[in-house]
């Protein structure tokens, strides 16, 4: 067999070794890239991709990332939850607060009563209520206003 510029590439690339190196054992084998490998590998002189301690290192570099990775995932977690907690809906009259609850409780508490909670939502609003989400810096999304709002570009003609 021949030795050729692609069995010394293929042998430098899965080796690691140099061009010469990979020649001269080429040729001491006849061109058999298989027998190259074997004798490389049995004389420790070779690091081929896919050996153990390359395999370690991978699994070792994937577990971090996937470790990174929950980390973020965590942080923008506690990030959400602490908003959400900061949060609160209020349902409200002129006098007084009927409810402030955290959008934490409020939320869970809306979807697993979801038909009972629309009932209430919309008997609140029709009694004069005022329903707002109010963020802590002071922002507050009114639903009324909403339905107000939806309700006037209804009675406009057109």
């Amino acid at each position: 067999m021949s030795v050729s510029i692609e069995k010394i590439d293929l042998l430098k690339e899965r080796t690691n070794v140099s061009y010469s190196e990979a020649q001269e054992v080429l040729q001491k084998f006849d061109g058999n890239v298989v027998e190259a490998l074997i004798y490389l590998e049995s004389a420790n002189r070779t690091n081929i991709k896919g050996s153990t301690s390359h395999t370690k290192n991978q699994a070792h570099t994937r577990e971090n990332i996937h470790h990174d990775k929950f980390r973020q995932h965590k942080k923008t977690f506690k990030k959400v939850l602490s908003r959400l907690h900061a949060t609160h809906l209020l349902i409200k009259n002129d006098k007084s607060s009927l409810i402030n609850l955290p959008l934490t409780i409020a939320l869970p508490l809306v979807l697993f009563t979801l038909p009972v909670s629309i009932f209430v939502l919309i008997v609140v609003a029709l009694t004069g209520h005022k329903i707002a989400i109010v963020k802590p810096n002071g922002i507050n999304f009114s639903i009324n206003q909403v339905v107000e709002f939806v309700d006037d570009k209804e009675k406009q003609p057109e």
